[in-house]
């Protein structure tokens, strides 16, 4: 954390002996700056939308209205605002709870130093981000797809694997994280149309999706495009979510879902596209527009198998394998199907390992609270962030890259 940026919390807490605790805790963290001790949500509520705070410090059960509740409320309205919850004690489904309301964590009243000073200083980030990330979903100038060379245009990344289960909405989700700095916008969109759920993992719920787009992809405009977009404040990321029902018969073509992908990225610095593993006309259409295409496997034969009918297939596309990145994911040293092995195998180098920890994604998911915000330094999100790394090297080289239309081909 940088020193000049201070931390202001307000700290609204009922229970007289746990507000002398976190009165006690906070003087012991650096760079904070605590602004009162309040008993109520309603005096919280008015001063929060004085001072704006960075970080609130919230009972669980506050006299007028429960803590959780109050969250919501703060982080519908002021969405810089970080949110802990303190309570007598922590039950998945009250955290849970908070968690899906916006807090950006959960303590109990006997917390210890360091887990509180990592909450304090987590919430701070956030709350730096939120104020360098909050916008209005697009300005009125935002540039349009068919403005011409002059338009921006995102650098796409899709990540793949021809086998389910290999962990790419996982990749996927926390690679857009960990591609933010402070001034790019990232937009993360799902285009698996049968079982995606990116939304589900970042704890939103998505009305619209990529489907809802194709029947007027030559009538678009940022006013439509605002409208199917969530924003995912406590990230700044945009998601694009998947459909609500499984769309088993696709009634789009790929040119239609390519022009929609291309009118998208118009307003982006990054796009990262999570796809299906399934080769269909969605799939290939996110492949078709990628700049760089991670391409995800495990320490299986099943998975090598499948990723190398997926090349043998790419290559008789005519298409350069330089886009490709290789990943093993779920990686353990002590499998017998090396890296090495994994190459040979394959004829494609592998770029990077992310390491195995069903733990951490299982909880992270079920949270709806992704890895590189969760636990950042994990060993699986300093791999992402790695990879993230790899790809802006990567870029320079590609952008000039002819497409082929994927999705035209008869397989």
């Amino acid at each position: 954390m940088s020193p000049q940026r201070v931390n202001r919390v307000l700290v609204v807490e009922n229970n007289v002996q746990a507000a002398k605790t976190f009165r006690k805790l906070l003087s012991l963290i650096e760079n904070v700056e605590v602004i009162d001790f309040l008993t109520t949500a309603q005096e919280a509520l008015e001063m929060v939308s004085e001072v704006k705070p960075d970080i609130l410090l919230v009972e669980e059960h506050l006299p007028d209205i429960d803590g959780i509740s109050f969250t919501e409320i703060i982080r519908r309205d002021y969405p810089t605002t970080q949110v802990i919850i303190v309570s007598q004690d922590k039950q998945y489904d009250t955290v849970l709870r908070a968690l899906r309301n916006g807090a950006s964590d959960f303590l109990a009243h006997d917390v210890s130093i360091g887990e509180f000073r990592e909450a304090i200083l987590r919430a701070g980030e956030l709350a730096a981000i939120e104020r360098t990330k909050y916008h209005p979903y697009f300005a009125p100038e935002a540039p349009k797809a068919d403005e011409g060379e002059g338009s921006s245009k995102a650098h796409v990344i899709s990540v793949f694997s021809p086998r389910g289960g290999c962990g790419v909405t996982t990749i996927a989700n926390n690679l857009a994280l960990a591609l933010r700095d402070n001034e790019s916008q990232i937009n993360l969109i799902d285009s698996s149309l049968q079982f995606g759920d990116v939304d589900i993992l970042f704890n939103e719920v998505g009305q619209l999706s990529l489907i809802d787009l194709t029947p007027i992809a030559y009538e678009l405009d940022p006013k439509v495009v605002k409208e199917v977009m969530i924003l995912h404040r406590s990230s700044g990321l945009f998601l694009l979510a998947p459909p609500k029902r499984p769309v088993l018969q696709e009634p789009v073509t790929g040119e239609q879902i390519s022009r929609v992908l291309e009118y998208v990225r118009s307003f982006y610095d990054y796009m990262v596209i999570n796809t299906s593993h399934y080769i269909n006309d969605a799939t290939l259409a996110s492949l078709d527009i990628a700049d760089v295409i991670v391409l995800v496997i495990t320490q299986e034969i099943a998975a090598i198998k499948s990723m190398r009918t997926f090349l043998e297939l790419w290559d008789g596309f005519g298409m350069k394998r330089e886009r490709l990145l290789l990943v093993v994911n779920k990686f353990v040293k002590s499998g017998a199907l090396t890296p090495k092995k994994i190459s040979e195998t394959l004829g494609l180098p592998v770029d990077l390992t992310i390491p195995e920890d069903t733990e951490a994604a299982l909880r992270a998911a079920n949270l709806g609270n992704p890895l590189l915000m969760s636990n950042p330094n994990a060993d699986i999100s300093q791999a992402i962030v790695e990879l993230s790394d790899k790809i802006k090297q990567k870029l320079p080289g590609l952008q000039t890259q002819e497409r082929f239309r994927l999705y035209m081909k008869n397989i």
